[in-house]
């Protein structure tokens, strides 16, 4: 069994688990805007909003450094990883107590300071899940991973349902999501058990030796997050909730899909990094051409798809009164599109251990990005907070190439490119002739001309998928 192989395989099995949870995501969605209008959907959003930015800064890089260090040759992956997850329980108790108590700064009413206390605790628990998906990414089984996502939509639904059948409000919103977060890592800390047992350790050597390798890489994610975060966030305080609401919706249909780029993506880390580490830039190169081709095959149709159907989709999804937010999803697809592949060379970057090159590109990004936030956003609302995000995740993207070209050259096999751009330019021509159909028969029709297209210009083969579907360990 090849690498390419296993990786695809694993990816398969994500890509049928995350799109059962992207479709009960969506649901959840749907039920939460109809139920919550377009006010009390940005008053959601604006408490998960304010709770994210406490919880990327909590994870101190711990994430990404747990999937880079247990992935190194001769480690004693039970000691690192148990003293990383114990490290990640203060680090997130400490967000759990902040968050809190910073909200009495804001000028948000009542109801949105409660929501942030209820919703902390969902964010608490979600912390040691993200810890323990380096386990899964290193060993290529995020199959289990793909199926705690899947229970955590499932349960949120649930709950979500509940909560409008017996008109628990905002609140009873918030209780579902920590219902599913709690599922979600009750299932992963079960699977994760039985590949390496983890427990409560305290190395303080180790501590500071995993802080100051994961330093510059958190540095990078607090000030990504100044800009990731800081439009919705700096929109919440000068604009009303329901242009938070319809801001929201759009960028939370975007969140979904760039969570399924990145469970692909993290199969890649390790291998980056042993390839690195082992200076084998031939199957380096095959890796980096592996996830390029794949973002490319998902980026251009989601880009051309979007600008003929982003209106229709958000109405379907969200219900009539987000049909605004349709028309902020075309811009904000730009900025989704930059952010996979920022990430795929990011990981590079995160691979060969080069963090700190990044660090002076992010703060120059975020001083920029909020400049303009605070200066644009009040008098333009929502439409400047869109435009100037996809100028901020270019700046990123353009950055992360630059540092790439630094220490590895990498220049991608165009061809798969230009193959996946005619089949996406045939999927547009059909779109154009059946975008005021029914926005399922659109979308159906719109992948199937892109599938087949592709299909036949060779992007990939009836053996390909046979080989990767029938292999053997």
């Amino acid at each position: 069994m090849t690498v390419e192989n296993k990786i695809a395989k694993n990816t398969i099995v994500q890509a049928i688990g995350r799109g059962v949870a992207i479709g009960v995501a969506l649901i959840t969605l749907g039920v939460m805007t109809r139920y919550l209008g377009t006010d009390g959907y940005g008053q959601y959003v604006t408490i998960l909003a304010f709770l994210q930015v406490f919880a990327i800064l909590a994870d101190l890089g711990l994430q990404m450094t747990s999937v880079q260090s247990i992935s190194e040759e001769g480690i004693d992956e039970i000691k690192v990883l148990s003293n990383i997850f114990t490290l990640r329980f203060f680090s997130a108790l400490a967000a759990l107590i902040l968050a809190p108590l910073f909200v009495l700064l804001f000028p948000y009413p009542s109801s949105i300071k409660i929501g942030i206390v209820i919703a902390a605790l969902a964010f608490f628990i979600s912390s040691f899940s993200s810890v323990l998906v380096g386990v899964f990414q290193k060993f290529l089984m995020m199959g289990k991973i793909a199926f705690a996502d899947v229970v955590n939509k499932i349960v949120i639904l649930l709950f979500t349902l509940i909560t409008v059948y017996f008109n628990f409000g905002l609140y009873g919103i918030l209780f579902a999501l920590i219902a599913g977060n709690l599922a979600q890592f009750l299932i992963t800390f079960y699977y994760s058990q039985k590949l390496i047992k983890i427990s409560w350790q305290i190395d303080l050597s180790l501590w500071k030796k995993t802080l100051i390798k994961a330093l510059p890489l958190a540095a990078t994610i607090a000030l990504n997050l100044l800009y990731f975060k800081g439009d919705t966030v700096i929109l919440s305080i000068f604009r009303s909730q329901t242009e938070v609401g319809l801001y929201g919706a759009p960028y939370r249909v975007l969140e979904v899909l760039i969570n399924l780029v990145y469970v692909f993506l993290g199969l890649l880390l390790p291998l980056l990094t042993l390839y690195y580490t082992s200076q084998n830039w031939d199957r380096l190169k095959k890796i980096m051409q592996l996830g390029y081709d794949m973002l490319v095959i998902i980026s251009l149709p989601l880009i051309l798809g979007t600008i003929f159907l982003g209106s229709a989709l958000m109405t379907f999804i969200a219900g009539n009164d987000f049909f605004v937010s349709g028309q902020i999803l075309k811009i904000l697809v730009l900025a989704t599109v930059a952010i996979f592949f920022a990430a795929l060379f990011g990981y590079l970057i995160v691979a060969a251990n080069q963090q700190k090159r990044v660090v002076k590109f992010y703060l120059i990004n975020a001083v920029i990005s909020l400049i303009a936030y605070f200066i644009f956003i009040p008098k333009y609302g929502f439409w400047a907070a869109a435009v100037i995000t996809v100028f901020s995740e270019l700046f990123i993207l353009v950055s992360a190439i630059y540092i790439v070209n630094k220490f590895y050259k990498f220049k991608p096999n165009l061809t798969l490119t230009k193959k996946s751009f005619l089949a996406a330019l045939a999927m547009s021509l059909v779109l154009y002739f059946v975008s005021d159909f029914h926005i399922a028969i659109s979308l159906s029709l719109g992948a199937l001309t892109y599938v087949v297209c592709l299909y036949l210009l060779k992007g990939f083969s009836k053996e390909m998928i046979m080989e990767i579907v029938t292999f053997k360990k």
